[in-house]
């Protein structure tokens, strides 16, 4: 396991004893196995920690404390224009982001989906797609653009190149704006 991963999951065991009431002291490290093996039973520590999961993922409890920054890559990412409309025939979804609805909220909008876009015809699809990889296309310039992850690699040609392409876009993109 790598370090920054180990200390993920010691926020997350701070939080959790944070939120349990301080009712639990962590073990020594060589009794670490027989403690977490209680958690499995319907002990204080069993349910205090199905308390605390619910049905998130490991992933969705980072996200909800804040622990780890979540990059968005592949899966299911709904269209922002899907789930505003959504969100208007549901109120009690309004304001809440995607990324926090419960997984039976989550299905049923997949399903709500389907149907709005086989009634909808070919726009809401279209809008969709162009949200997806325009979306695929922020994120990919931002970690190898901004973050300098890979640009430094290529050849100073070839970083002309993109940087020109890059310009015809902001051009493009300027022109949409007005």
């Amino acid at each position: 396991m790598k370090r920054r991963q180990m200390y993920y999951y010691l926020k997350l065991a701070k939080v959790f004893l944070n939120d349990a009431g301080g009712q639990f002291q962590l073990p020594a490290p060589q009794e670490t196995g027989a403690w977490l093996v209680k958690a499995n039973d319907r002990s204080t520590l069993g349910e205090a920690v199905l308390k605390f999961v619910g049905d998130m993922s490991l992933n969705e409890l980072f996200a909800k404390h804040a622990i780890k920054p979540q990059v968005e890559r592949g899966g299911f990412r709904p269209s922002a224009y899907m789930v505003a409309k959504y969100q208007g025939e549901h109120k009690e979804l309004a304001g809440v982001p995607f990324e926090q609805w419960t997984a039976d909220q989550k299905a049923a909008f997949q399903e709500w989906q389907a149907k709005e876009i086989d009634v909808g015809g070919e726009g809401d699809a279209e809008r969709m797609a162009a949200e997806e990889k325009w979306a695929n296309i922020r994120a990919t310039l931002a970690e190898h653009g901004v973050k300098r992850r890979s640009f430094a690699f290529l050849t100073k040609k070839q970083i002309g190149e993109t940087r020109d392409v890059l310009v015809l876009v902001l051009k493009q993109l300027g022109k949409a704006l007005k």
